[in-house]
């Protein structure tokens, strides 16, 4: 099975609710390069995955950012949600302020999918410019909401992709 397969068996077809973390230091932000089943084949966003049932919010997002990036935070405020729909994949985003408590930052792995279709690519921080230089399609459009990071950070409610 190829990896664009393994994705869309995996979370094609169906409603997730995703929660993602915007952890910002030194004026960048932790991002994680995605294998994706877009035209570009990749998609940069921030750490984060799928809210399992009986599992809380901040749980959630501290196992996703230990798996991906081999750290511990804290959850900090709700930001705002988004909703991502390019089918086969639909996810309503819940987007929170996260700080880093310990831990160095390492590639890490997606527990759903197989060791050998793992969709992580690369672990960066960017800077908001280089984020929106990246082409359309292939990071979230919130990203061009504001000119910096209080900007982005005092983004709320509904966001939808209609930029």
């Amino acid at each position: 099975m190829t990896t664009e397969e393994a994705i869309v068996k995996t979370f094609g077809g169906k409603l997730r609710i995703r929660v993602s973390g915007l952890l910002i230091e030194n004026d960048k932000c932790l991002m994680i390069e995605h294998h994706s089943i877009n035209e570009a084949g990749n998609f940069w966003g921030p750490p984060g995955g799928g809210l399992n049932y009986a599992q809380s919010i901040d749980q959630a997002l501290k196992q996703e950012f230990l798996e991906e990036c081999g750290i511990e935070i804290s959850v900090n405020r709700f930001l705002f949600f988004n909703e991502f729909l390019e089918p086969p994949l639909h996810a309503i985003e819940l987007f929170y302020e996260v700080k880093k408590l310990s831990g160095n930052i390492r590639m890490g792995f997606d527990p759903e999918l197989s060791a050998d279709n793992q969709i992580i690519k690369k672990l960066d921080y960017l800077r908001l410019q280089q984020i929106q230089q990246l082409p359309k399609g292939c990071r979230h459009s919130f990203f061009d909401r504001a000119k910096d990071w209080s900007g982005i950070l005092g983004l709320n409610g509904h966001l939808k992709n209609d930029l």
